[in-house]
């Protein structure tokens, strides 16, 4: 029976200890509140006296983060604005552009277009667009134009042609014989 009574001393003991350091929690968590309910009725307070309240710690004002938020964003388009720049100065100079220019995948005109326009359209574009086939080669195959001065029927200019004779040499064999 000792034992029992012994074993009874402890529970009880124990369940002092767990109320005690429960009711101590508890103390803390309501002087905590109080101390919040402090700082409320004063915000409040000043909030319709119309004073100005100091924000809480790791807050930012509003007005101080949209100025931010402006000079961030204005930053970035700098930053964008002048990387294009750099790259179209860098492509005419190497000829990427020049080479977009003489296919037919930017015309002239454009380069103004492309200025104000931003970097990952640009490249879009240069990746997408196909070169104009009539203005990477010629039609005479880079021969120059004939001046001739001697009139040859359609099928007199297609033997002249065939033989590879101009049309004077052409008419100089045809009066020869």
């Amino acid at each position: 029976m000792a034992e029992l009574e012994k074993l009874k001393t402890r529970l009880q003991e124990a369940k002092t200890e767990n109320l005690t350091s429960v009711f101590a929690a508890l103390e803390a968590k309501d002087k905590e509140l109080s101390e919040l309910q402090e700082v409320q009725a004063k915000t409040l307070a000043a909030l319709k006296a119309g004073q100005q309240t100091e924000p809480r710690p790791g807050t930012v004002p509003m007005a101080e983060h949209a100025k931010l938020q402006a000079q961030v964003s204005q930053l970035t388009n700098q930053i964008a604005h002048d990387k294009k720049q750099a790259l179209l100065k860098e492509g005419l100079a190497d000829g990427r552009l020049k080479e977009g220019l003489a296919d037919g995948r930017i015309l002239p005109g454009h380069i103004d277009y492309w200025e104000p326009q931003t970097l990952e359209s640009l490249t879009a574009w240069m990746e997408m667009a196909q070169p104009i086939a009539a203005l990477t080669g010629m039609q005479s195959k880079g021969k120059a134009p004939r001046t001739t001065t001697a009139v040859l029927s359609s099928e007199e200019a297609y033997v002249a042609e065939a033989l590879g004779l101009s049309p004077e040499e052409y008419t100089k064999h045809k009066e020869a014989n």
